[in-house]
């Protein structure tokens, strides 16, 4: 019984959790929550526990790139 609660509190904590730092990252830096939600599920596997910190940057750095390569070599019409 007891360890039925603790894994409930976990999961509700843990989905609270990623519910929190989407909404403060759309304040603070005007990042799109799903940016940010594929930056960690990419990130998490690929670099560990600090995937979690680089996964939305490199994504985000990414699609600032093709922004600017679209902009620079795009059709010219």
């Amino acid at each position: 019984m007891g360890g039925i609660l603790i894994y409930g509190i976990v999961a509700i904590g843990g989905a609270t959790d990623n519910v929190f730092r989407l909404y403060i990252l759309k304040r603070l830096d005007d990042v799109h929550p799903l940016i940010t939600l594929v930056g960690v599920l990419v990130g998490v596997p690929l670099f560990g526990f600090i995937g979690l910190i680089f996964g939305p940057l490199l994504v985000s750095l990414f699609l600032i790139v093709l922004r600017i390569y679209k902009k620079q070599y795009g059709e010219t019409q």
